[in-house]
Parts: C-alpha cells; structure tokens; sequence
C-alpha cells in the first residue's frame, strides 16, 4: 500500500486563530493551517500515515514544541496564551515528526533543504503537500522536488493547499483554502504531451487524464460530462498514435482517428478544463491531418512518425502506404495481397530493365495488368521509380535484416535517406 504522507514548513509568525474554509468544510478555530489541512483531509476519508513539519530553530522554538503554553503579542505588549502545533497534530498519523531545517539563506541551505525534504519521501509515497508558510523560494522549490520525486521515487502529488489567512472575512473570522493542485497539474499535463508531440508516446497522456479523474473523485466533485470528454480526448489520443507506432495501414488509410482526434480537441475548446491547458491540446490538433485520401494519410503518417524518429514505422508506412495509392487508383482494394504484390514486380521490373520473358507471373491475367502498370505514369516517371527502388532494395531491407548484410548504412545515412524520400515523395504526389 502507498504510503500517505503530509508534508509541511512552519513559520516564526505568531498565528492567530481563524476558521479555514473549502466548500463544505470549515475546520476548528485554529492558529495553524496545518491543523485545518489534516482535519480537511479527515473528512475526505484519508489520515496520513505519516506527517513531516520542517521548521528552522526558531520556528521550532517559537511555534512547534507542545511545550509551547504562551506568546509574546507585540501589539498588545502582553503575553497570550498559545500552544505549538505538536500538541494539535501529535494523533493525526501513527509518525508525526518536526524536521530541522536551514533559514535557506544562501544557495548552500537550499539545496540542503531540497535534501532534507527528499529524504523524508518514499517510494510509492501519496503526497499531500502545505505550501502556507513555504517562504520566499521554497513553493517553487517544492514544485521542482515533487516532479524530480515523481521521476525517481514515483510518488504522486495528491493535494497542494494555501491558507489564504489575508483574504479572511474578518467578520466571520473566515480563511479559505486555497486549492493549488491545477498548478501541478499542468505541469503533469505538459510534461505528457511534451513527451507525445517528441516521441509519440501517449501513455502519459492516457495516465494524467486517469490522475485528473481520481483527484475530482477524491476531492468529492462530480464527473461531469466535460470531464467524461477528457477522459475521450485522451483515448483518442492512443488511439491515433498506437495505429502510427504500430504501422495499422489500413486504419491510418480511412483516416477515422485523425478525425475523431481533431474532433475531440475541438469539442473541448468550451469545456471547463485548466485554462493553459488549452494551448498544449492546439499543439495535438495542429499537427493533426483530416483526410480521406489514402496517400495523404499514409504520407502525414510517415512524416509523423519520422519527426519523432520513429524511423523504421516511417519507411514501412511510406512503402506500404504508396503501394496503397496505386490499388486505390485502379480500384484495387489496398489490402488484397496479389494485387500489392503485382505493383512491386512493377516497380522491380522498372528497377532493373527485367524483360517479359523473366517476369514471375503465374497467370495471363497477371502479364496483362503488369503490362497495364508498366504503362502507367507513376512507373514511368525515373525520380519515382528510383525513390521506391531505394526505399524497398535499400533502406528497408537493410531496417529488416537490422544491418545484417554487406555494407549496411549507417545509422545517420539511414536518417537522412528516409527524409530525402519523404520529401520526394510528397513533392513528388501531393504537390508540397
């Protein structure tokens, strides 16, 4: 089981008592956020298993030891009755500790900050993280620590609160909390689509939208429709990148998931998700091709997968999706093996000057048709012809053999071929 764990810092102010709000839920009168965050917690159904206070020596002195009884209130001139946070929170987890830290007076303290926090975290740990007293540097401080926390010890941010004691109603004696977690949320969320749009990896993407879902179910709001759309947005997502990492020609041929994809960001441009994530979800639509023609699919696909140096998807998908081309021009279903197999022997034949006699066709009909393919014009244009001798003979079949053969490419010449081609063929067949 994961590990729950509160994490907060504490000041040297003298705090005055006030009721923190959030929704539904008002805390008891109390001096300190971190007794308001863990009763808030409580009423969600989830105790820490274990709750981390880092405080300087002052801080300590001044605001953390249960046996802390008074306080001097500089502007009444007259000592008050107080207490320490330790004697409020000392039953709120089996593990209650108060952690020293430096004042974070120079570059030096910080990093032995950044350390002592760390070190208190574990693997698989739940974080529910107070940034109210995070002074100065210390909430960006505690951003970065989460996200480098995430990547080493897979730990996941599940609360990030502020007592906003200076926007109290001073009527009612009211303080609200403020919920930060939309922060760090975009942060996972550009973090996931910066890892999609470089490598064509949706499974963050599919993974935040999960996260996202549970956090408005922890936090006890209803799954909207809006938030059903996400959920939509991001298996569309999948869908589209998996037909392309997994060279499904014949799906990225129909096209359906590129418009699904396009149609689902577009779906979402009203609905109530985090603002900035808006312009990330653009970066997917605009490089999103909405087609029905074969070629320009399989061609964007290609390209789509070269970008992301997804190398040997994107020569399989510009040969497979070519040959696809010409059985659509002739009326050919793209998926009917003799056929496809009948437009290589054409451009074998053009390759190498084959004569009639030597042609490897077990039927007049077949003579017949690689006659009318000889005659075509795509096989009687040398640039083309010699474009797909080089991506099939070459590049292709020294990517299948993974270079086992006589003088294989090299990895760089492999890269650069394959982008030649790509812009050869698209030049060459749809114009650009």
């Amino acid at each position: 089981m994961s590990r729950k764990i509160f994490l907060s810092f504490l000041g040297t102010g003298l705090y005055h008592k006030c009721v923190y709000y959030k929704e539904d839920f008002e805390s008891t009168p109390t001096p300190f956020i971190q007794q308001a965050t863990i009763e808030l917690l409580a009423k969600q159904g989830l105790q820490p298993d274990a709750v981390r206070i880092f405080t300087t020596k002052k801080a300590k002195e001044d605001n953390w030891n249960k046996s802390i009884t008074s306080r001097e209130d500089r502007n009444k001139h007259e000592d008050i009755d107080y207490c320490g946070l330790e004697s409020l929170i000392m039953d709120a987890a089996p593990d209650v500790k108060a952690i020293d830290v430096p004042d974070g007076g120079n570059e030096t303290e910080m990093w032995e900050i950044f350390q002592k926090v760390y070190d208190e975290i574990e693997d698989g740990d739940e974080l529910y993280i107070d940034l109210t007293h995070a002074f100065r540097y210390l909430p960006m401080l505690m951003l970065v620590l989460s996200n480098y926390a995430k990547f080493l010890k897979d730990v996941s941010v599940k609360s990030l609160g502020y007592g906003n004691w200076e926007a109290r109603d001073k009527n009612t004696n009211r303080a609200p909390i403020v919920d930060l977690m939309p922060i760090t949320q975009l942060q996972d969320w550009t973090s996931a689509i910066s890892e999609y749009l470089k490598h064509g990896y949706p499974e963050s993407i599919k993974q935040q939208a999960r996260n996202y879902k549970l956090w408005l179910l922890q936090s006890g709001a209803e799954i909207t429709n809006e938030e059903k759309a996400n959920d939509m947005m991001a298996k569309a997502i999948e869908k589209y990148a998996m037909e392309r990492l997994t060279c499904r020609g014949i799906a990225i041929s129909n096209g359906d998931a590129a418009k699904d994809l396009y149609q689902k960001i577009t779906n979402m441009e009203n609905d109530k998700i985090i603002a900035n994530l808006r312009p990330l979800l653009e970066k997917i639509r605009e490089r999103v091709v909405v087609s029905s023609d074969v070629l320009t699919n399989n061609l964007d696909a290609a390209q789509w997968c070269y970008d992301k140096g997804l190398y040997q998807q994107a020569i399989t998908l510009l040969q497979e999706g070519f040959i696809a081309h010409v059985c659509q021009k002739y009326g050919w279903d793209i998926v009917d093996k003799d056929k496809r197999n009948l437009i290589t022997s054409a451009f074998t034949i053009k390759t190498f000057d084959i004569p009639e006699e030597m042609w490897k066709v077990e039927t007049e009909e077949d003579k017949d048709l690689l006659r009318v393919l000889l005659d075509d014009s795509l096989l009687n244009d040398c640039n083309l012809v010699n474009l797909f001798g080089d991506i099939s003979n070459t590049i292709r079949n020294d990517f299948n053999h993974a270079g086992f053969r006589q003088n294989p490419l090299l990895p760089q010449t492999i890269k650069k071929k394959i982008g030649r081609d790509l812009v050869a063929f698209r030049e060459k067949l749809l114009g650009e």
